[in-house]
């Protein structure tokens, strides 16, 4: 498998295999999501054919168990005007996310979870629980697999989320998103978490704004308002100050920590 999403296919999406309707593909065919031709897919024998936008493209299996919906497997999402029920998708679960692994499927779920928890035959375990919540509960119990997949939000634009994904490691969590995707080191990411423990939440996020601000330039080295912070933890709280300089060197990967703080 060369693409993320064959792995999540291969581990989760295969589940909406019965209600795909597929057809024959040939080597000309590109799928119009991940943008892989024919040769590349994980089943270069079957396509999807769908309508987007009034046009017509064809799609990889792997790709396509993002669109495919199931009344079975996850419920109703909606009921449509006319009165139409409309089954729920996961590639509509905006604020959901999930943990793929070889040997398992977690679905983390924000208010989705009450239409999917009824759902008559549903695949996967399902926790009430989602974004910065369920992101440190991955960070702090990581799956024991060499690599798996982090979806942290499906969200609802299917071809950005199939860009962004990325198969993590023991040393590497790949958060991956519909709009972006958060790489971040587990040991680094861990030892921060940790340093600031004590810290009060109010003064965390105190904190991490005036980061935020050196790490985009907004504010200098030797601003005032940074020099009299560091100053006042440096008092209170002298283990939050590990954490900032542990942090690495490039700024983006300064920006990711803070996100996951």
């Amino acid at each position: 498998m060369k693409h993320a999403v064959d792995f999540f296919y291969r581990y989760a999406g295969h589940v909406l295999r019965p209600y795909i309707d597929a057809e024959p593909a040939s080597e000309a065919d590109v799928c119009g999501v991940c943008n892989r031709p024919n040769t590349q897919w994980l089943d270069p024998s079957i396509k999807v054919s769908f309508i987007q936008y009034g046009l017509k493209e064809a799609h990889c299996l792997s790709c396509h168990s993002l669109f495919e919906g199931s009344f079975e497997l996850f419920g109703v999402e909606r009921v449509a005007r006319g009165g139409s029920p409309v089954p729920m998708k996961l590639g509509m679960a905006s604020g959901c996310g999930a943990l793929i692994t070889s040997s398992e499927t977690v679905l983390f779920l924000n208010g989705f979870i009450d239409k999917m928890e009824k759902a008559p035959t549903p695949p996967f375990e399902m926790r009430a629980m989602f974004g910065l919540t369920a992101y440190k509960h991955i960070i702090r119990n990581l799956p024991k697999d060499s690599e798996f997949l982090f979806i942290g939000n499906f969200g609802r634009k299917k071809q950005g989320l199939v860009s962004n994904l990325r198969l993590s490691t023991q040393e590497r969590l790949s958060i991956c998103e519909d709009s972006q995707r958060l790489d971040v080191p587990i040991k680094l990411i861990r030892q921060v978490i940790s340093d600031g423990e004590r810290l009060p939440e109010a003064r965390k996020n105190k904190f991490k704004a005036i980061l935020r601000g050196v790490y985009t330039g907004q504010i200098g080295l030797h601003d005032e308002k940074l020099k009299k912070e560091i100053d006042s933890l440096r008092a209170d709280y002298p283990e939050a100050l590990k954490a900032m300089k542990s942090l690495p060197a490039d700024p983006h990967a300064c920006l990711n920590i803070l996100k996951l703080w």
